[in-house]
Order: C-alpha cells, then sequence, then structure tokens
C-alpha cells in the first residue's frame, strides 16, 4: 500500500509489512516506519483482553452467516466498543 510520509520526510513510500513490538504490561505495538527517513507509525497497540476481544468478533461474524442479524449486530456494536476502548487503554499504558 503506498503512503505519504506525512509527519515526516514527506515522500511517498510502500507500505510492505507491519512489524510488532511487546512495550511494557502485556502491551504490543503494531507499526510501520517510513522507508527514507524511517518514522514510525503506530498502526495501534494491543493487550490480551483485546486479542480476546477480537477473536469473539470472529466467533460472531461467523454467527452471523446463519443467526438472527438483529441481535447479533447490536452484540457486534457493543463488541467493538469494547474493542476500542481496549486498544485505547492500552495505548494509554505504552505510552505513559
Amino acid at each position: 500500500m503506498k503512503t505519504t510520509c506525512d509527519a515526516g520526510c514527506k515522500k511517498v513510500f510502500t507500505i510492505t509489512k507491519f512489524k510488532t513490538k511487546k512495550v511494557k504490561s502485556g502491551i504490543e505495538k503494531t507499526f510501520f516506519r517510513c522507508t527514507h527517513c524511517k518514522y514510525e507509525y503506530v498502526a495501534y497497540y494491543s493487550s490480551a483482553e483485546t486479542l480476546k476481544l477480537q477473536k469473539e468478533m470472529r466467533q460472531l461474524h461467523a454467527k452471523m452467516r446463519t443467526g438472527d442479524i438483529n441481535n447479533l449486530l447490536k452484540e457486534e456494536a457493543l463488541l467493538k466498543a469494547k474493542v476500542k476502548q481496549s486498544m485505547d487503554d492500552a495505548r494509554r499504558i505504552a505510552e505513559g
């Protein structure tokens, strides 16, 4: 995927892979770097709780193929909010 290093050198580069690094307290940072200036862009932070919630989301999506879609959509919205909160909490812990 092509993008512009808008926070660093302003050059266009291709994101070839995301890297993951453990930062602290069981938090992992997923990021990529500009291939020119090496500026680091954080995609997201995750924790064990985040991964658990994402697994629940995958299971919910599997149910959506055959279940009561209206109730499942409500459940999905609640789960999305929990995932977002978990990622926000992980970012707060990682960045202090």
